[in-house]
């Protein structure tokens, strides 16, 4: 660097004392390393704001992206609806899968339907029969690309509601042998405290309600 040599210094030092040339050493080392991790540092920091940078630039791409698929998945929908109500119905959608144009649009966009009932299902997420626009954008959005996806998201669905109606039909069962087994109670109590006549005609009375209770588990 132009500066005095450091074995001169180094020289001078020996003479004095060996520690004190051990020290010097030491010193040049540790300086050297802390120029290298300053240096280093510098790189690193620039190579994490690159990288935030392609992250940024990235979520903006995808962001723009999926702009642009709502807006062509919005035509998509103004394509199939045929009045005024701004929803699809179970019919429509089966006749507009039939139309070539609508298909190879789903087509480009990725989404690959080879059932219109359960895909139907798969878009009306309220279940209210008709499918409005927010509900067509999101679905699609998400299956775009991804035909296996939507084949499990058409299982699960079907899943969840034989799953409702087994639950639905179970609490139905359990509140029914409830009443069976209060009126039971009921005519065995009756049995314990009331005269023979009396008893048959509440016997009578009380195994009907039983049988009308039974009837809903034939």
């Amino acid at each position: 660097s132009g500066g005095i040599d450091w074995w001169d210094v180094v020289k001078l030092l020996l003479e004095i004392n060996v520690a004190y040339c051990i020290i010097f050493v030491v010193f040049v080392c540790l300086t050297v390393i802390a120029a290298l991790n300053i240096i280093t540092g510098v790189f690193v920091n620039e190579g994490l704001a690159m990288a935030r940078m392609d992250h940024d630039l990235r979520y903006q791409a995808d962001l723009r992206e999926s702009r642009a698929m709502a807006a062509r998945l919005h035509n998509l929908f103004q394509t199939i609806v045929k009045h005024s109500h701004q929803s699809i119905s179970m019919e429509e959608m089966k006749r507009a899968l039939q139309r070539e144009d609508v298909s190879t649009l789903f087509s480009v966009l990725g989404i690959e339907i080879t059932d219109a009932a359960a895909f139907f299902d798969l878009l009306d997420q309220d279940h209210s029969g008709f499918v409005e626009i927010d509900e067509f954008v999101v679905v699609c959005l998400r299956l775009r690309g991804r035909s296996g996806m939507m084949n499990m998201e058409i299982s699960i669905q079907e899943i969840s509601g034989h799953t409702k109606k087994i639950v639905s039909l179970l609490r139905s069962s359990f509140e029914a042998m409830e009443r069976v087994e209060r009126r039971l109670t009921k005519l065995y109590k009756l049995h314990q405290a009331t005269p023979m006549t009396q008893l048959a005609q509440e016997t009578e009375s009380g195994v009907s309600d039983v049988n009308s209770e039974l009837s809903c588990f034939d």
